[in-house]
């Protein structure tokens, strides 16, 4: 759907998964980030950058912790979000 610029329905989709993965995973597992990550992209596409940070953060954290500062997992979605704080401040 984020691919046929459907956003509305992507965001209900991620929004689900999210949900569900919340109520399923503990709280610092890969996929919990990987959703947040995708719906912090979401959000970025809409213009709503502040639903964007959000989701990057929560992401970040868990990634960090999971992978470390250093791992491309981390990076990629620490330049992101510098990305996004860049667009920001213009």
């Amino acid at each position: 759907f984020r691919e046929q610029r459907d956003y509305e329905r992507a965001q209900q989709l991620y929004q689900r998964a999210l949900t569900i993965r919340r109520s399923q995973l503990r709280s610092q597992h890969p996929a919990l980030a990987e959703t947040l990550a995708d719906l912090a992209l979401l959000h970025q596409r809409q213009r709503q950058p502040g639903e964007a940070l959000a989701c990057y953060q929560q992401a970040l954290a868990i990634r960090q912790r999971l992978y470390g500062q250093e791992h491309p997992k981390t990076s990629e979605l620490r330049t992101r979000q510098l990305q996004l704080l860049q667009e920001l401040s213009r």
